[in-house]
């Protein structure tokens, strides 16, 4: 496997990792069952992708990175301390919303870097962009 296909998928992996985590984060807080009904779905459709990105990584002999401790400390708290200030579902599909625009923007800017990654990873990071994509326009109607 090419250094640039490796780092590409363990982007994506790490990607998948911290929108599940946030998901996870989050799902306490959710009063609305249909909102929770959607963001269950998405924490699937994320830990599938995540999935995908690791078994290539294994295919290759490469393990799947941990979820950026530094990054998933921050966002806990940032998040915590907003949802102390106000649970409404308004609030929950802004923070959701904003980790997708976070995710484009990092999974976008990776694809760019490595730009010689494979075939199959920049699929991966393709369907990953989409996921994100869709959530954040699925979650509109809560603002």
């Amino acid at each position: 496997m090419g250094e640039q296909t490796r780092k590409l998928l363990e982007e994506c992996s790490k990607g998948c990792k911290m929108a599940i985590g946030s998901i996870d984060q989050i799902q306490e807080h959710v009063k609305d069952r249909k909102l929770k009904e959607l963001i269950s779905g998405y924490r699937k459709k994320h830990r599938d992708l995540e999935e995908e990105s690791g078994a290539l990584l294994a295919k290759e002999g490469e393990g799947a990175p941990p979820a950026g401790l530094a990054a998933s400390a921050m966002s806990w708290i940032t998040t915590n301390v907003k949802l102390m200030m106000d649970e409404s579902s308004s609030r929950i599909a802004g923070l959701l919303m904003d980790g997708c625009n976070m995710g484009v923007q990092g999974i976008t800017e990776a694809a760019n870097r490595y730009k010689e990654a494979s075939r199959e990873s920049r699929s991966v990071a393709e369907k990953l962009v989409k996921l994100e994509e869709q959530f954040a326009k699925d979650l509109k109607v809560y603002l």
